[in-house]
């Protein structure tokens, strides 16, 4: 199984306006291995990033603790922690703030749960193109 994943611009209107996305690079393939790759491609591809939002509510506590001890060899997503704290520090600003939406909800579930509208497209968004990515990776592997 290969985890894919997305990260999506949304402009004024909910639909993205850039979106980047991808199958998930190495053998262990995770969800939550895929959520920080996407986080760490989105601060790679816009250093101005203020804010990212994830639907994985670890990433967004990882994220806020900012802690360097995540980067550590026995922290569990080392390698993908060197390389965020890696690129903040090469791009001399401040880590961007993470929020986290809930997930797999629909339009009417997330507004009754007050969750923010550019977030919830957003993350529909971001689940359409991880899944393209998958989708696209499994058919070019039967040919």
């Amino acid at each position: 199984r290969r985890c894919g994943w997305a990260v999506v611009m949304l402009n004024g209107q909910g639909v993205p306006a850039r979106a980047m996305y991808g199958g998930l690079p190495g053998p262990v393939q995770t969800v939550g291995r895929a959520e920080r790759h996407a986080a760490w491609q989105a601060i790679r591809a816009a250093p101005k990033v203020e804010t990212i939002v994830t639907d994985l509510k670890g990433l967004a506590m990882e994220a806020e603790s900012w802690n360097k001890q995540m980067a550590k060899a026995s922290g569990k997503h080392a390698t993908i922690w060197r390389s965020i704290f890696w690129e903040v520090e090469e791009q001399g600003r401040e880590p961007p703030a993470f929020r986290w939406t809930p997930a797999h909800l629909t339009m009417k579930e997330a507004m009754a749960r007050g969750v923010r509208v550019t977030d919830w497209l957003g993350n529909q968004w971001a689940d359409h193109f991880a899944k393209l990515r998958t989708a696209v990776f499994r058919s070019s592997r039967a040919w």
